[in-house]
């Protein structure tokens, strides 16, 4: 008979949670004694760890900013610079962007490919996004919007027309390339050197 990891370890445990192959579950240390920590668990196959990165990405970077600045509730220390960076970036047009990355649920893994490098470079990130094949992009597209009853006009061509995810990648990386050029100009101290 199997039993959930919850019914193992008692009521100290929050059920785990399902992420493709590995579960997440955390530790409440308020059983032991301690107040307001709490530990997490990672459960990993050997695919899994294959596939972790401790690497910075500049694109990664780039789009999880982009979704700050579409919902900055959740990140009241940058308002500042939530405000200058939206004011520095009114004249680009991020309707693309904002229908590829939204708020909150899934961003398509083309728009975040996984970094090759400790160091890697913006621009080689953005051509790494071009590179990725019509199918992929489709299909991580349709993820993103599996579940919504209303398709944006500009992500519907990327699951009709032949030609438009790869004009629509082409766009997506140029506003990707200008976008964090004028909201970094907003922020702060060194950041921008």
């Amino acid at each position: 008979m199997m039993t959930s990891s919850f019914a193992r370890l008692g009521s100290r445990q929050r059920p785990a949670n399902q992420f493709g192959a590995f579960r997440i579950g955390s530790l409440n240390n308020r059983s032991r004694g301690r107040t307001g920590r709490t530990m997490v668990r990672l459960h990993l196959s050997t695919l899994d760890l294959t596939k972790t990165r401790f690497a910075f990405s500049p694109l990664w970077e780039t789009v999880m900013g982009f979704r700050v600045m579409q919902e900055p509730s959740g990140f009241v220390i940058h308002l500042p610079w939530v405000c200058e960076a939206c004011e520095a970036t009114r004249d680009l047009d991020l309707g693309l962007l904002s229908a590829l990355v939204q708020p909150r649920g899934y961003i398509p893994d083309f728009m975040t490919p996984p970094p090759v490098t400790p160091l890697p470079e913006f621009e080689a990130e953005l051509r790494v996004l071009l590179a990725t094949d019509l199918e992929t992009v489709r299909r991580e597209v349709r993820r993103t919007y599996e579940h919504k009853v209303d398709l944006p006009e500009v992500i519907q061509p990327f699951l009709t027309d032949h030609a438009a995810p790869r004009a629509s990648g082409r766009a997506t990386a140029h506003v990707l390339d200008a976008h964090p050029r004028a909201a970094l100009a907003a922020f702060p101290g060194d950041a921008r050197e």
